[in-house]
């Protein structure tokens, strides 16, 4: 959407306007918020509760992956350290050197 936003350590994500005040809050996590990226359409923020939620335009929340329930190694949440993605394809950087791969994120939401 191009306005900054911040991630912070209670997990909420702060939405800044033009006069650098903060004009929205939104709880996104149940931890610190470690990781946010864009790729122009959507919003990806990760966290250290092993949670990455997708944001559209208006900052509502169109997609989650729970990197707990998607990969059953992981017998508690891995905190998520870094978010990328390309072209449908994203790779999730984890606490542990842990790199994964998905397609289609949509397909997980």
């Amino acid at each position: 959407s191009g306005v900054p936003v911040t991630g912070t350590a209670s997990g909420h994500l702060y939405v800044w306007d033009e006069d650098n005040k903060i004009s929205k809050i939104i709880k996104a996590h149940n931890k610190t918020v470690n990781t946010l990226f864009s790729d122009g359409e959507t919003l990806y923020s990760g966290a250290k509760d092993g949670m990455i939620h997708m944001w559209g335009a208006d900052f509502e929340k169109i997609g989650t992956i729970d990197i707990g329930a998607q990969w059953k190694k992981f017998s508690k949440p891995s905190a998520v350290r870094s978010v990328s993605a390309v072209g449908g394809e994203v790779l999730v950087g984890l606490k542990g050197a842990e790199i994964l791969h998905f397609g289609d994120p949509a397909a997980t939401a």
